[in-house]
């Protein structure tokens, strides 16, 4: 039975590594991949918070408050976000609260500075206070050991906030692979040179560039060389011990100078794959030269792009820890 797509690639796949771990700054860690499972190192909140500025209080003393009959007490102490009141506050007052602010002693509830009116050093309720209204209580986002971030997951701006919400400076992260990137063919020239007849100016070279970074890898991108099996070999082999993942473009048709599966015999490689039919992922050939994955591109830009997509933003992914 002729394989699908989707096994060709797990296959594919199936040989790739992960890389070693490192650890690195906080704010150098976005776009990385997660080395370690983040467990909440304490409950968030970590204490019972106001979520308004108002007046805290027990609510059974203005439980019954109404607009018939409201209810008048007297303000106690000031409590800032950041500082905090130890002492028990009496059912009879009520404490001057900022969003934010832990929540005095013998207080259950918080009503809004425009829900009462202030005279003096008295407040007027007019209205039923609720038990754990405008409260933000200890433990109810995440509680002590929980999992917030699993092992394997890409750090986004979001993950910065949850790492630094937990008290973490640093991050254990997989080493991101190096990627080399050679673009072939005889009628390629560089951009920045005068364009002749009968060339294109090699794109394909900073495109896969510029999607392994976005894939989450560095990328070395090498000038272009022509068409020239032995000397395609050598440049690879040579590339070989200085990268994670080698990428080439060009040469991966059935044309007489498609030399991209004879590259991979003559290197050896193993876990070969072939597709030719652009409608399948390809053309596309990669294989394994020792433990660095060769992946052999189209060199037509889209065509690159797409094996690209099937194969090294997966291959990227796992080699840095995800679950592909």
């Amino acid at each position: 039975m002729q394989e699908t797509l989707e096994q060709v690639v797990k296959r594919f796949l199936g040989q790739a590594c992960h890389l070693a771990v490192e650890e690195v700054n906080l704010e150098n860690s976005l776009g990385r991949w997660l080395a370690e499972e983040i467990r909440a190192r304490f409950p968030w909140p970590p204490f019972h918070r106001s979520l308004r500025d108002g007046f805290a209080l027990n609510h059974r003393a203005a439980a019954s408050a109404s607009p018939e009959r409201p209810i008048r007490l007297s303000i106690g102490a000031t409590v800032p976000a950041g500082s905090s009141c130890t002492q028990e506050i009496a059912a009879g007052s009520v404490v001057r609260i900022f969003t934010g602010a832990l929540l005095p002693p013998g207080t259950n509830a918080v009503i809004p500075f425009e829900e009462v009116e202030v005279h003096g050093e008295t407040v007027t309720i007019s209205r039923p206070v609720q038990p754990g209204q405008y409260i933000r209580r200890k433990g109810t986002v995440v509680e002590s050991g929980e999992v917030v971030i699993s092992q394997g997951t890409r750090i986004t701006p979001s993950e910065i906030e949850l790492l630094a919400t937990n008290g973490l400076a640093r991050v254990k992260v997989f080493r991101q692979p190096v990627v080399s990137i050679l673009p072939v063919g005889s009628e390629l020239i560089e951009p920045g040179n005068e364009l002749v007849e009968g060339r294109i100016y090699a794109s394909n070279g900073y495109t896969i560039s510029a999607w392994t970074q976005e894939w989450g890898g560095v990328a070395q991108r090498f000038e272009c060389i022509p068409d020239d099996l032995d000397l395609i070999i050598e440049r690879v082999r040579s590339l070989l011990s200085i990268s994670d993942v080698v990428v080439t473009t060009g040469g991966t048709s059935k044309g007489d100078f498609d030399f991209a599966p004879r590259v991979l015999q003559e290197l050896e490689a193993i876990a070969v794959v072939r597709l030719v039919s652009k409608m399948a992922g390809g053309p596309f050939v990669g294989g394994y030269v020792g433990n660095c994955p060769v992946l052999c591109l189209s060199g037509s830009p889209k065509a690159a792009v797409r094996s690209g997509k099937i194969f090294l933003k997966p291959l990227l992914s796992k080699m840095q820890g995800a679950e592909v």
